[in-house]
C-alpha cells in the first residue's frame, strides 16, 4: 500500500511539473501576442498623423514597423505549438494593409520584399 501511494505521489508531482511548464509556455506566448497587438496599435496611432510627416518620421515609422515584423517572425517560429503559422502570416499581411491605408495620400507605401518581409518604399 505504501509503495503504491509513493508511486502515485511521484507520478502526480511529475505531472504537476509538466503542467507548470506548459502553463509558463502559454503565458510567454500570450505575452508575445499582447506585445505585438500593443505595438501594432501604437503604429496605427502614429500613422494617423502621416500627412504631416517628414523623412525622419517615415524612418522612425519604418523602424517601428520592422520591429513588429521581427516580433511576428519570432512568434511564427517559437509558437508553432500554440499559434498556426498561417495566423501569423495573416496578421502580418493585415498589419501591412492597415499601414498602407494609413499611408494613403502620401508618397510612401509598404510592399512585400523578396524575403517576404514588408519594405517601406516611396511611390513613383
Amino acid at each position: 500500500v505504501i509503495g503504491s501511494m509513493t508511486a502515485i505521489l511521484l507520478f502526480d508531482r511529475a505531472r504537476i511539473r509538466e503542467i507548470e511548464k506548459e502553463s509558463a509556455e502559454i503565458r510567454a506566448v500570450r505575452l508575445d501576442i499582447n506585445t505585438v497587438h500593443r505595438r501594432i496599435t501604437e503604429l496605427a496611432t502614429l500613422g494617423e498623423s502621416v500627412m504631416a510627416w517628414d523623412t525622419t518620421e517615415y524612418r522612425i515609422y519604418h523602424e517601428k514597423r520592422m520591429s513588429i515584423d521581427t516580433l511576428l517572425a519570432d512568434l511564427k517560429q517559437s509558437c508553432t505549438g500554440f499559434v498556426l503559422p498561417e495566423q501569423v502570416d495573416d496578421n502580418w499581411t493585415n498589419a501591412m494593409n492597415a499601414m498602407n491605408n494609413a499611408l494613403s495620400g502620401t508618397s510612401w507605401r509598404y510592399v512585400l520584399g523578396t524575403n517576404g518581409l514588408p519594405v517601406l518604399e516611396k511611390n513613383q
